[in-house]
């Protein structure tokens, strides 16, 4: 739903989906890619909210892999999740979890 919803924004260039064997393995979901960025974001999408038992340290442990978790929260799906949410949720995740990586001077996967 989340992906679905995020590459109808005209900023997504491509959500490229990871088969259940590489999701598995790597813990990412897709890769982003923005039409004004050459690099595509590695991002593991979870429904799980940030109050939820075990949801920081599971964001920091994808965070310390070099991928960018995006939580979406049920109000978002409560409320009909569009593209412009979405995409907002992305870029304030992207934007949280880029700076983490940046202080600890992990590279993006």
């Amino acid at each position: 739903m989340f992906l679905g919803a995020l590459e109808q924004h005209p900023r997504v260039r491509t959500v490229r989906r990871t088969s259940i064997e590489e999701d598995e393995r790597t813990s990412v979901d897709a890769w982003v890619g923005l039409t004004d960025e050459p690099t595509l974001v590695p991002i593991d999408v979870t429904t799980r909210g940030r109050d939820a038992r075990g949801a920081a340290e599971n964001l920091l442990a994808t965070l310390r892999r070099g991928v960018i978790p995006v939580v979406v929260e049920q109000e978002s799906l409560d409320r009909g999740l569009t593209a412009e949410r979405a995409f907002d949720a992305f870029v304030e995740y992207r934007r949280m979890g880029d700076r983490f990586l940046v202080e600890r001077g992990t590279p993006r996967s």
